[in-house]
């Protein structure tokens, strides 16, 4: 399940990143696309060595968490925020 990450900065730079570079660059818009028509949480893409990135904001950070925590192993559970945890 180690196929993305918690971009830190403080609480206010928080972000969301899903590594999808084995994927093209249409595949990963149109899940861009599913997660802003079903859940209105807009992300980018973030171009990085050879293939795309999605890149969840800061803003839509608790949303998103909230949305997967229910899918994410025990033992994985560190890479969301600290207040989406339940510690």
């Amino acid at each position: 399940m180690d196929a993305g990450s918690l971009k830190t900065g403080g609480p206010t730079t928080e972000a969301f990143i899903i590594s999808t570079e084995g994927f093209r660059l249409n595949e990963i818009k149109m899940l861009g696309d599913l997660f802003k028509t079903q859940y209105n949480i807009y992300v980018s893409y973030h171009k990085k060595d050879n293939g795309y990135r999605i890149y969840i904001p800061t803003k839509y950070k608790k949303q998103f968490a909230t949305l997967i925590k229910p899918y994410v192993r025990e033992d994985m559970l560190y890479k969301l925020p600290v207040a989406e945890r339940g510690d």
